[in-house]
C-alpha cells in the first residue's frame, strides 16, 4: 500500500471548521477524512504535478500524502486560504506555542507594526 492518497475520481471537497473530507462521486463510501490536526502541511503545488493541486502532508499512520486537484485552478488560492484558516483555528496540541507552528507572509512593515504594539485590534491590513 502507497502512503500517497491518490485518486482519480471527481469528487467534492468539503472544510469544516475541524476537518477536510473529500467525498468521492463515484463511491461515496470511498471517501476520507482528515482532522485539520493531522494535516502537518499544506501548499499550492504545482511542479511535479499533472496538474496545479493542493498537496497536503498528514501526520496519520497509512496516508502521508494527499492531493486535492479542483477542476477549475482559479479557485487554488480561496482553497488554500480555507486550508490556512482550518490550521490557525485547530493548532497542534503538543505545540507549546502553537502560533510558532505557522509561517506567514508578512510583509517587514508589518512585522515592525507588531513589534511596536500599535496593532491592538488585531488586524493586519
Amino acid at each position: 500500500d502507497s502512503p500517497f492518497c491518490s485518486t482519480t475520481s471527481p469528487g467534492t471537497l468539503v472544510v469544516t471548521n475541524q476537518r477536510v473530507v473529500w467525498i468521492n462521486n463515484e463511491s461515496p463510501t470511498k471517501g476520507s477524512s482528515y482532522h485539520f490536526r493531522d494535516i502537518s502541511l499544506h501548499a499550492i503545488a504545482s511542479v511535479g504535478f499533472d496538474n496545479p493541486c493542493i498537496y497536503c502532508h498528514l501526520d496519520t499512520e497509512n496516508v502521508t500524502e494527499v492531493t486535492f486537484t479542483p477542476t477549475d485552478s482559479s479557485t487554488l488560492q480561496a482553497i488554500y486560504d480555507v486550508f490556512s484558516r482550518g490550521a490557525l483555528d485547530n493548532p497542534d496540541i503538543d505545540e507549546e506555542e502553537p502560533t510558532d507552528a505557522w509561517i506567514g507572509n508578512l510583509a517587514d512593515d508589518d512585522i515592525e507594526e507588531i513589534n511596536d504594539g500599535d496593532n491592538t485590534d488585531g488586524r493586519f491590513d
